[in-house]
């Protein structure tokens, strides 16, 4: 038994929220509960769990990646971890599964993790994003590594597209699609970005690419991961680029600054900030800085940050909210808010019945809440909304057909809104109407404890600043980790035991075999790549960010 007091005021909120039996069970699970150990695998990396060393025991019901482990491993001793193999993350922040047919059939171009550090979500995002794209989803192997293969040479050049596919550009991709789809069919598609690469990422458009008109279309989701406090977007950096699909940018800005610099997006995921109400049972401290007077400042930086980012959602694009706490006024009520307040739609395009069957709780306003004791995870929430499209004075869920992909609107969850009260806010400007002013003014921190948060860190992830045919002279350490590796001829692959790959990782010096190659070349455990060294011939040159590197490892501790 846990020896700590909650808060009299959570508990009526508790109530409040889940009614009195939930409450309960929630109660005595922070109390007495074990938090679960669970992992997410990376799909383009890892094809067979099994290969992994790790507990596996239980699939996570509603994701197809997630596993929970009968024990809690020593990670940071796992070199698969630090190659992005897996992620280590709570279950219930794994249901964004359920969002896979948004990916799937909606096929968004433009993505954003408004909140996204440490990452967990936005890699969560890529897997699925990537797993139905035009550079993944074809019938090669490359999208399917295998934890055991020790050759990853591309069969072709998807990789290059991937890189690239977020280069500023001419506005045709429409036009070209168009003209190239009925030749191009799916089957086909693979060999058609193979030989038209080059074409193609001549015309990929800027900032306005929405859904796309076809199935058949190609589809290049381009996903950017921000996060306004500079010290923890350098760690969402790591995790992401050790997640493998360099394309994606890592970004610092104000939500604000994003509409103002003129960037749309098709779907927006804001995990925001909250009071972490679902965190209590793995961080017991949390308990001790929970208040009133903080969740009522967390209902209102939320409001704000939405607000600030609703701008940026093009007109038919969808966002999604969530949060880690269990009180209405950080969920619901913010929900309700949204719809009533901005405009916003309510947006069902996934089978929930999954979430129900495993204790999830549809809330009043459509929202989905996890309780620990309840559900195997932690405390979190989410919801689904869409911004209308204005045609004729009204304004509906969905666009118009032709810029959709033929979803039977009869099928589908959809509600009109107060077509006056939003015509109002477009006409006054919704981030001005609606902010969320605190006595501290604009000064205010969207997060805790960060000075000058106005100061702009945006730190682009185009790596690839060579032309397509060319190598670079250096290799950077994210083209080792890479999903597609096809720098086999100029920098090959040598395997290392588990104790030389944690040598590795500390920066250490390893022993490299008497036939190792000179030159650069790229190390990997079990298939999987972890950086790059250069072989002198008398010593070998240790490539591995510095900072990445593990700290403490003593050189013989191997244990699990």
């Amino acid at each position: 038994m846990k020896n700590f007091e909650i808060p009299a005021k959570f508990i009526d909120y508790l109530i409040e929220a889940a009614g009195s039996r939930i409450a309960a069970t929630v109660l005595k699970a922070i109390r007495s509960g074990t938090p679960e150990v669970s992992i997410r695998i990376n799909p383009m990396k890892v094809s067979d769990p099994a290969a992994l060393d790790l507990p596996l025991a239980e699939h996570i019901p509603w994701c197809k990646d997630g596993y929970y482990l009968s024990k809690r491993p020593n990670f940071t001793l796992d070199p698969a971890l630090h190659a992005g193999a897996y992620y280590v993350q709570e279950p219930s922040s794994m249901s964004l599964s359920v969002l896979e047919p948004i990916f799937r059939d909606l096929r968004p171009r433009e993505i954003l993790d408004l909140c996204a550090a440490p990452g967990g979500k936005s890699t969560h995002i890529i897997s699925m994003a990537m797993r139905h794209s035009s550079v993944y989803s074809s019938s090669h192997s490359s999208f399917h590594l295998t934890a055991h293969s020790s050759d990853h040479s591309s069969a072709n050049s998807s990789d290059h597209l991937s890189d690239h596919s977020s280069a500023n550009s001419s506005n045709h991709l429409s036009d070209h699609l168009t003209a190239h789809s009925s030749d191009h069919s799916s089957a086909n598609s693979s060999d058609y970005l193979s030989d038209h690469s080059s074409s193609l990422l001549s015309e990929i458009a800027g900032n306005n690419l929405s859904f796309v008109n076809n199935p058949q279309d190609i589809y290049l989701p381009r996903i950017t991961c921000n996060e306004v406090i500079k010290s923890r977007a350098a760690i969402l950096n790591e995790n992401v680029t050790k997640w493998g699909v360099n394309s994606v940018n890592v970004t610092s800005k104000d939500p604000e600054n994003f509409a103002r610099e003129g960037s749309t997006f098709d779907l927006i995921l804001v995990d925001a900030p909250c009071s972490g109400e679902g965190m209590f049972r793995k961080d017991p401290d949390a308990i001790s800085e929970w208040s009133e007077e903080n969740v009522k400042l967390c209902a209102a930086r939320q409001r704000r940050i939405l607000s600030d980012i609703w701008d940026a959602l093009v007109p038919g694009g969808i966002l999604i909210y969530s949060t880690c706490t269990f009180n209405k006024y950080e969920n619901d009520d913010n929900l309700r808010w949204l719809k009533s307040e901005i405009g916003a739609c309510s947006f069902s395009f996934f089978n929930a019945q999954e979430l129900e069957s495993s204790g999830v709780v549809i809330t009043p306003e459509g929202g989905f809440q996890f309780f620990p004791g309840v559900v195997r995870g932690e405390g979190f929430y989410f919801a689904v909304v869409r911004k209308p499209f204005d045609k004729n004075g009204e304004f509906t869920v969905f666009p118009e057909r032709e810029r959709f992909l033929g979803v039977n609107s009869e099928k589908v969850n959809s509600e009109k809104v107060n077509s006056d009260k939003l015509r109002v806010n477009r006409e006054k400007g919704v981030s001005d109407k609606l902010k969320v002013k605190s006595e501290k003014g604009r000064g205010e921190k969207y997060r805790n404890g960060e000075k000058d948060w106005k100061k702009q860190f945006d730190k682009k992830r185009d790596f690839s600043q060579n032309p397509l045919n060319t190598i670079p002279e250096l290799p950077e350490h994210q083209l080792a980790l890479s999903v597609n590796y096809e720098y086999e001829h100029d920098w090959p692959s040598v395997e290392l035991s588990k104790e030389d790959a944690l040598k590795y990782l500390s920066r250490n010096t390893i022993n490299l075999d008497k036939n190792a190659p000179k030159g650069y070349f790229r190390v990997t455990y079990k298939g999987l790549g972890l950086g790059f060294v250069k072989n002198l011939g008398s010593r070998a040159n240790n490539l591995y960010p510095m900072n990445w590197r593990i700290r403490k490892f003593s050189g013989t501790d191997f244990s699990n």
